[in-house]
């Protein structure tokens, strides 16, 4: 019914955002950090609190290899999980024939 309701604001561990994907098999919030970043974020649906500002809290952070400008993460489900990995897809804006990467040995599989 277009209705919107906010839950709360949550600092991040960068400044810039590009995308937010949830995991449902895992829980987990993956936030991909664009601009000079290009990070990936992994965080619990969990938060802690500084100074009247909630942070998530964060398992990992993975350093994207590269300087392309990714906008979108998606990955497999759990059910896809093959020895510990499943694949991670990245879209990359402006990326011509790499406009969308493939790692086919994400490794994280578990909750």
């Amino acid at each position: 019914d277009d209705t919107v309701e906010e839950v709360g604001v949550y600092v991040t561990s960068r400044e810039d955002t590009s995308g937010l994907e949830f995991d449902a098999g895992t829980g987990r919030l993956y936030i991909w950090h664009g601009g000079d970043d290009n990070d990936l974020e992994i965080v619990r649906l969990s938060s802690t609190e500084d100074s009247g500002t909630r942070s998530f809290d964060t398992e990992v952070i993975f350093d994207y290899p590269g300087t392309d400008n990714i906008e979108g993460i998606a990955m497999e489900g759990l059910e896809d999980c093959v020895g510990g990995v499943r694949p991670l897809f990245l879209t990359i804006d402006d990326g011509d024939e790499r406009a969308l990467d493939v790692y086919t040995d994400w490794p994280l599989c578990g909750p």
